[in-house]
């Protein structure tokens, strides 16, 4: 029988415990369910303020049709301003970069793609906003700065597309400035890359034009093997979507 004592002792103990605590016990249960209902409405109110932002992206036009005109930088960036507590802001703001890229405002692009890619530096746009910096340097003759900024993309996202598209630019760059070694290296290194897509077919056409400039290079250049790629325009893959964003031909 002492058992069943002991239970009935812990009973009432529980009892006269919760007694003496019964607004304490009642507050914690409010608050707690406070915190719930707050949680559940934050973040729906977060999920349609996101689902407003996307439509007010979607609303505008990047490519116009017969008699429409074409979504303009501003118009992304108004769209970004009004939503910047959303996701979908970045994205805005990347497209407005990619804008005045487009109508060849460099300058004026480059702080949006730096913009986006220090704020989505680990995200799906981060890598496109960074190779973004760099063509915007390139466009603007800056080649130093812009061999930097090609590098940093090319060692921060090795496996992207866009650290081919990095490398290529590179190459051409190299070969402006009468590097052709350098330039021959890294269109080596594209073509030998199972990674590289499309910039490795263009980097074995450049390859080939850059040894008959330089056919001293040959001798000391290996034969480097073509690995299959897709056709141009084949799917919409990544490195597709990098140049139409970054300006990159």
């Amino acid at each position: 029988m002492q058992p069943e004592k002991q239970e009935s002792t812990l009973l009432y103990e529980a009892l006269a415990w919760f007694e003496l605590n019964r607004m304490r016990v009642i507050t914690a249960v409010v608050v707690g369910l406070g915190l719930v209902v707050a949680g559940y409405v934050y973040f729906w109110q977060r999920s349609q303020a996101e689902l407003e932002a996307n439509r007010a992206l979607l609303a505008l036009r990047v490519q116009a049709g017969p008699g429409e005109s074409a979504a303009s930088a501003a118009d992304f960036l108004k769209v970004a301003e009004v939503h910047a507590s959303s996701r979908t802001a970045d994205r805005a703001v990347l497209l407005a970069a990619g804008q005045l890229f487009r109508d060849g405002r460099y300058a004026e692009a480059q702080p949006h793609f730096e913009k986006v890619a220090a704020s989505d530096r680990r995200g799906l746009l981060g890598p496109l906003a960074a190779l973004g910096v760099a063509a915007c340097l390139d466009a603007q003759d800056r080649v130093d700065a812009a061999l930097a900024r090609y590098q940093a993309v090319a060692s921060e996202y090795p496996t992207h597309p866009v650290a081919a598209r990095a490398k290529f630019s590179m190459a051409l760059l190299q070969e402006s400035r009468g590097e052709p070694a350098q330039a021959l290296r890294l269109y080596d290194e594209l073509i030998a890359s199972p990674n590289a897509g499309r910039a490795a077919m263009e980097a074995s056409v450049k390859r080939e034009a850059l040894l008959k400039q330089h056919p001293e290079l040959a001798t000391a250049a290996p034969t480097v093997p073509v690995v299959p790629t897709a056709p141009p325009g084949a799917g919409t893959g990544a490195s597709g979507d990098t140049n139409k964003l970054a300006g990159q031909p």
